[in-house]
């Protein structure tokens, strides 16, 4: 018996997902993965932290196999030093890899944040590991087709005994250092317990379940100019000698205040490095999943639709803040044998009219469920009427928010 359980936080302008996959084997032997994807929110620090404890409650062990980071704006990494307290132990966390220039940036664009977002902005990998992660993996990109090899196995009647997570981990593609040029010798690559992965083969947990991640080549992205003008700027100012010890500089609440006008509009946007990630079943078999697992977003879904969605689809489609637009077809040849699969996708940027691409609604099956995480009135003006209309064409769309501190989702139907 296979169960999937998962949950989109209503955060507000941010992103809090957490999913949990219960499998019983054939000796009635148990296996559980659990993971999250973001914790973040600009609406209200209240409202996510109210989130935040209701995901450790829910927790029936002080672990969570692993996070992944889309990418690291304050929206959707603000929230880790809460997520991350109560002596929780993390098996993994994946993210993309920035160096330490475009974590600058992205330090310059977030100035309202704490002392502890600037202390992981940093050194993301003394961060983790200080706050009890076994395991760090740096994604980098580039996509492509999935190789015939990493469909593996038919689904298996009983869970592993192994360790899925590291055995899944070591199985993917390693991507070599990344040059001194590139890393701007970067003290977060300078530690045994990272891992630099790329994303064209899955991570496969114990023949279950599988997660493909994707995000941008950073080579084939067009380049900001401005960044190596600002840094100097900003390097020159502080009077230090590395984006690194501007960062340290930059935990302190009084250096933030001094930059803050005249350096946070000047800050580039890292939206392109985001990583997306699709889940689900490894391999759903022929005869009737009704028979054989219960999945959370079937009962999301009208009751017409129910039947068609545990049969033919299963996969979620987590997107973070990732422009579609900047290369769909890439990302569509790289998701090609998870698109019939797929029934939620996870809309990018809050449902941004710059980050969509009309052509994903037309690649998952028809009655799929979208969804919207966006702040009630933000002043981005997320989601866009356009997004909306275009996803009502084919799929319900459901936006979880916040309101006056209070959790809410509204319906869109076709």
């Amino acid at each position: 018996m296979l169960q999937f359980d998962d949950a989109f936080f209503p955060v507000g302008q941010g992103l809090f997902y957490s999913g949990t996959i219960h499998f019983v084997g054939k000796s009635k032997r148990q296996w559980q993965t659990n993971f999250v994807f973001d914790c973040g929110s600009i609406t209200s620090k209240r409202v996510l932290s109210r989130s935040v404890s209701k995901f450790h409650r829910g927790l029936d062990r002080n672990f969570i196999d692993f996070l992944v980071l889309s990418h690291l704006h304050e929206d959707h990494a603000n929230g880790l030093e809460n997520l991350l307290k109560q002596d929780l132990h993390v098996g993994a966390v994946f993210l993309p890899y920035l160096n330490p220039s475009q974590r600058l940036m992205v330090g310059l664009k977030c100035l309202g944040q704490d002392a502890a977002y600037f202390e992981f902005l940093a050194n993301p990998t003394a961060y983790l590991l200080n706050r009890r992660v076994r395991r760090i993996v740096y994604l980098q990109g580039g996509g492509g087709q999935e190789p015939e090899d990493n469909i593996g196995d038919d689904f298996p009647d009983e869970p592993s005994e192994d360790n899925a997570l590291d055995q899944g981990i070591n199985r993917m593609e390693d991507a070599g250092r990344a040059s001194q040029g590139s890393s701007g010798g970067d003290p977060a690559l300078n530690d045994g317990r990272v891992d630099q992965k790329l994303v064209r083969i899955s991570l496969m947990i114990g023949k279950i379940w599988e997660f493909r991640f994707f995000n941008y080549d950073e080579e084939s992205l067009p380049g900001d100019q401005r960044i190596d003008e600002v840094v100097t700027k900003v390097l020159k100012e502080l009077g230090v000698d590395n984006p690194v010890e501007a960062l340290k500089k930059l935990a302190e609440n009084e250096v933030r205040k001094r930059v803050r006008s005249h350096y946070r509009k000047l800050a580039g946007n890292q939206n392109d490095l985001s990583v997306m990630l699709w889940h689900g079943p490894r391999q759903p078999r022929s005869r009737s999943l009704t028979e054989t697992w219960s999945y959370s977003q079937g009962r999301r879904l009208s009751w017409c639709r129910r039947a068609e969605h545990w049969s033919r689809s299963a996969g979620s489609l987590l997107t973070g803040d990732i422009p579609l637009s900047l290369g769909f077809p890439i990302i569509k040849e790289h998701f090609r044998s998870k698109w019939p699969r797929t029934s939620a996708v996870q809309v990018p940027h809050h449902g941004s009219k710059h980050s969509r691409h009309t052509r994903i609604t037309r690649n998952v099956p028809s009655g799929g469920e979208f969804v919207i995480g966006a702040g009630h009135r933000n002043r981005y003006g997320h989601p866009h009427r356009s997004v909306i209309v275009d996803i009502l064409r084919f799929h319900e769309c459901r936006y979880v928010t916040e309101c006056c501190g209070l959790e809410r989702e509204m319906w869109f139907h076709p």
